[in-house]
């Protein structure tokens, strides 16, 4: 039960994954590595193929997902201050925590801007307007599409600029 647990919560995080972020399941990891699920490199984790973390994520359900997600999400606020927005806005819409979500793709979306990440930037913006129906009559949402449009316009793609005319008229 504890191996299974440990490799149930490591299913919803793609990619490497902090030892530090196992809390208690922790001492479980040994026997994942020994069964060959995982791999273990320094203080990272990750399973040893993607497929392998698909078909253990796409056997729970729903609400395990959930869950699961949810603790990943808090253990990533209260262990790692500095964590990637991204990762939590990630964990928040999964763990329908819609505001933190939200809060989190705005964040994400201004850090890979001011890096130059205009494509992660304008996908942020984008999940951050289909969140925000009415965004177009409402100051705040105005701003996001102003966001969003900039960013579109760097990457030659500002067609994005001509969906909230559109969305107003409906």
């Amino acid at each position: 039960p504890a191996v299974r647990a440990a490799v149930e919560l490591l299913s919803v995080v793609p990619g490497r994954v902090p030892v530090t972020l196992l809390g208690s399941e922790r001492p479980a990891l040994d026997e994942a590595v020994l069964a060959g699920l995982l791999r273990v490199d320094g203080m990272v984790v990750e399973f040893r193929h993607e497929l392998v973390r698909l078909a253990v994520e796409q056997e729970l359900g729903p609400a395990r997902r959930q869950d699961l997600h949810a603790t990943v999400l808090e253990r990533l606020e209260r262990e790692q201050p500095a964590a990637e927005p991204a990762a939590l806005a990630y964990h928040a819409w999964r763990a329908d925590r819609s505001d933190l979500a939200l809060r989190c793709e705005l964040a994400a979306a201004a850090k890979a801007a001011g890096l130059g990440a205009h494509r992660e930037a304008a996908a942020h913006y984008r999940r951050a307007v289909s969140a925000t129906p009415g965004a177009v009559r409402d100051p705040a949402g105005a701003g996001l599409w102003l966001n969003l449009s900039r960013e579109e316009y760097l990457l030659g793609q500002d067609e994005a600029v001509y969906l909230p005319t559109a969305t107003m008229g409906n």
